[in-house]
């Protein structure tokens, strides 16, 4: 799978451009309905799925270190 210089691979996911030569990190595919992340290293694997509150929730948490 090809990663153009923005972090995002042809099928739509996206990760951090400061990960690109190790391709190890999370991408993150994104649609009006949820978000799903995934393992770069293992992309027919198991994907985590949030609906959009969910991930919202999560972010927020992460940001005040919940």
């Amino acid at each position: 799978m090809r990663t153009s210089s923005t972090g995002r691979t042809s099928d739509g996911w996206r990760r951090s451009s400061v990960s690109v030569p190790e391709d190890e990190c999370v991408e993150i595919w994104s649609r009006p309905d949820g978000v799903r992340l995934r393992d770069s290293k293992d992309r027919k694997g198991t994907e985590l799925r949030f609906c959009r509150d969910s991930w919202t929730l999560l972010l927020d948490g992460l940001h005040h270190r919940e």
